[in-house]
């Protein structure tokens, strides 16, 4: 970068004549590795700019858009075979380091290691895996793939929105290149679950594509299960006597690349990514909910964020509040929306926007059925807002959420959906004794062929839509549960049925199948071949039901579980070899 910027001095600042062979020199060396169209169309701005406002700010211009693309760690049209080499020099690297502090600890160890995933913009693993687990991950060519990829493309999708490509003249909601990069890792992950079989404790043989068409995985089933809860929210309001709300909240106008009207670029524009225009929002929203709380304003319901035409996230709120908190609500999200750039063009009318639900004119549910298609499965809708036609619009919509890890949708308030799925898990003689408040939860969650499930019931049993978790009637009941995985032992908390506040000790049992996990005989199969441990590496999280049996053992093993961990010295005695003990469970509020 350095070099560019000495080479690039006499152009910005002798504005060399576009027909000079040095400037031209200077624009082919500048933009050489770039891809292709990166860089086409980065020379043709690079001659509007200079014909519109002179080769001096022409040149800075190309020069800042330069330090950009030299910032990317990872070349923006860099192969994931030249991803996969750069990931097993830095897992050796990482290997490298640990092994140079092993005489200072396993957390030193941790610390420097995790300096390299710095160096390279890359968070290190959370401090919910321990030291051991952290370093196996760290020292993981697999490990640093993942991170690589994903650091490639939010980065490659930083440039393509400075170069303008991304807008509803071109390539909305996300780039040509990112886009066809999502869709191909949709066709491997596709391809990998077609190919892999998961095995019941029963003996059902079943591909892990034919399970994700029969779980939440599938967007017509993730749809109804979403309208379900939003209707039983939208009940429980109607019963409680409160009203409800549309709010849309939008980013500032620095945050925007592109102009909303025109598609053209935004001169405001502050070089703002989706992922920090979302972080903004999330923390916007924060402040917001503790005003609420201090204030104690009633609200619960649904958020959703969607992609302005330009990547640019805004959100969407259907809430449900008393009517004396109405005012207070309109004021309190006003006023904290409009608390950054409040005087510029605009945002007095359309940062923030309210709409009454009118029940006369149709139900809260209804309302947000086009919202919820438009993000999930299409459903009711032909063209989006933008004018796009359903099937693509949803496509790119889903692979800018992935790209740029948004979560779409988030319920406010309420009982856990965790709890509501593991009581459709429990069987009817279960709950014969139970208090009434698990035997109403249970009936609103069974669905029969006259009657629909009934979300608003679970919210009554636990003690209505705004009772803090930990004080719900109902609970998750949750067992420690430790498996060898491809980073050694990991010990997670898993649902394994109800309970009732006032009675703790006593657990209802839902019922959960065991399965473990194969690849198909052939040639995706022989890929691992003499390793039988890669069968049992993460793919999914389904393949945490593989038995431990079938498993790499601890100590000594680690290179069995993956081909780029070492071992490390343990610090604490080493884990059973059992399975979890019946009454070795946790009582855990969701």
């Amino acid at each position: 970068m350095c070099a560019r910027r000495s080479f690039a001095a006499p152009a910005v600042l002798n504005g060399f004549d576009p027909f000079e062979p040095g400037q031209q020199e200077w624009r082919e060396d500048i933009t050489a590795t770039w891809p292709a169209r990166w860089k086409r169309d980065a020379l043709n701005l690079h001659s509007h700019k200079r014909a519109g406002q002179g080769i001096q700010a022409a040149n800075l211009w190309l020069l800042d858009l330069a330090d950009k693309v030299a910032a990317c760690k990872i070349a923006p049209n860099a192969t994931d075979s030249d991803i996969l080499a750069i990931a097993q020099k830095q897992a050796k690297r990482a290997s490298d380091r640990a092994q140079r502090w092993t005489s200072h600890g396993t957390a030193k160890m941790r610390q420097q290691t995790g300096l390299l995933c710095t160096e390279w913009g890359i968070e290190p693993p959370a401090e919910k895996h321990d030291d051991q687990g952290a370093l196996a991950r760290m020292t993981d060519v697999l490990w640093w793939r993942r991170k690589l990829r994903r650091q490639q493309g939010r980065d490659r999708e930083a440039v393509a929105i400075d170069l303008g490509y991304v807008h509803k003249k071109r390539d909305i909601y996300i780039s040509r290149e990112s886009f066809e990069a999502e869709q191909h890792k949709q066709r491997r992950n596709a391809a990998i679950l077609e190919r892999t079989e998961a095995i019941s404790e029963d003996g059902e043989i079943f591909t892990l594509a034919d399970l994700a068409e029969h779980s939440l995985s599938n967007p017509t089933l993730r749809r109804g299960e979403m309208m379900t809860r939003i209707k039983g929210y939208e009940e429980v309001a109607r019963d409680l006597g409160h009203v409800g709300i549309f709010v849309t909240i939008t980013c500032p106008s620095r945050m925007h690349a592109r102009l909303s009207a025109t598609g053209i670029a935004n001169p405001a524009y502050d070089g703002t990514t989706p992922r920090q225009a979302q972080a903004y929002l999330c923390n916007l929203w924060e402040d917001i909910r503790s005003s609420f709380k201090n204030g104690y304003t009633i609200i619960y319901g649904l958020r959703i964020a969607e992609a302005h035409h330009d990547g640019t996230p805004h959100w969407h709120l259907l809430l449900f509040v008393p009517p004396l908190n109405l005012d207070t609500l309109k004021n309190t999200i006003s006023r904290y929306a409009l608390r950054d750039s409040p005087d510029e063009p605009g945002a007095q009318d359309h940062r923030v926007k309210f709409k009454n639900i009118d029940p006369a004119k149709g139900d809260a549910a209804s309302y947000l059925a086009k919202y919820i298609g438009k993000n999930i499965d299409g459903t009711g809708i032909d063209l989006d807002e933008n004018g796009v036609p359903a099937s693509e619009s949803i496509a790119r919509v889903t692979a800018w959420a992935r790209l740029h890890g948004i979560r779409q949708f988030q319920f406010i308030g309420g009982p856990p959906v965790g709890l509501w799925r593991e009581i459709r898990r429990i069987k009817e003689p279960v709950i014969a004794d139970a208090p009434e408040a698990i035997g109403a939860a249970w009936r609103a969650a069974q669905k029969t062929e006259d009657r629909q499930a009934d979300y608003a019931g679970l919210i009554r049993a636990v003690g209505g839509p705004v009772v803090k978790r930990d004080a719900q009637a109902i609970q998750l009941a949750t067992a420690a549960d430790q498996r060898a995985g491809r980073y050694g032992w990991e010990t997670s908390n898993k649902p394994v049925g109800i309970f009732h506040r006032d009675k703790p000790k006593k657990v209802y049992p839902s019922e959960h199948k065991v399965w473990q996990i194969r690849m198909h005989a052939g040639e995706f199969g022989q890929r691992f071949a003499g390793d039988p441990a890669s069968a049992y590496r993460p793919w999914t999280r389904v393949n945490n039901c593989a038995g431990r049996e079938n498993r790499a053992d601890h100590g000594g093993r680690y290179k069995n579980l993956g081909g780029n961990v070492i071992e490390f010295p343990r610090t604490a005695p080493g884990h059973p070899t059992g399975p979890p003990m019946d009454g070795d469970f946790r009582l855990t509020p969701a």
